[in-house]
């Protein structure tokens, strides 16, 4: 191979490298988490870790986590209780998410509802859980669901 022939093959090797690493980036851009980013966004404005209540608001709070977990969740409630509510685990590597809720009591007519939610895709689950976590307590401390809409999250998956 004469040398003039062997830098034009080294230059075409060279742009089809950096082809393929720019559209690696590109498709790095496009993984879906925007939608729901965009849409829970607001929720962390007003939410912490867990929601607190009391007597008079539990009641109303703790229905409205079992209807976001009955609309969003892929699994179906396998325990519901005045203290937890729990799906049923997704299946090894399912990029679903399981859920456990409960409400516990802080004494004096106080008590607090936390999430927990597990995946069991090692490479992890879309939408990521904070966001997921977020939309759940978002909602079921002003009955606003703000996955209403997100284009693709009739659940979440």
């Amino acid at each position: 191979m004469n040398p003039q022939t062997l830098r034009g093959w080294q230059a075409m090797k060279r742009i089809r490298c950096w082809t393929v690493i720019a559209l690696v980036f590109a498709a790095g851009g496009c993984n879906g988490n925007a939608a729901v980013t965009t849409a829970v966004s607001p929720a962390r404005l007003v939410v912490g870790d867990n929601v607190a209540c009391d007597d008079a608001t539990c009641k109303q709070d703790w229905e409205r986590a079992q209807l976001w977990l009955a609309k969003h969740s892929s699994w179906k409630l396998q325990t519901s209780t005045d203290v937890l509510l729990q799906t049923y685990n997704g299946t090894q590597y399912s990029p679903t998410y399981a859920f456990s809720v409960t409400r516990e009591p802080l004494g004096s007519g106080q008590y607090r509802i936390a999430m927990e939610l597990g995946c069991g895709n090692p490479l992890g689950c879309n939408p990521n859980a904070l966001d997921v976590r977020t939309a759940f307590l978002y909602y079921v401390k002003t009955g606003q669901d703000v996955l209403v809409g997100v284009r693709g999250m009739s659940a979440i998956r």
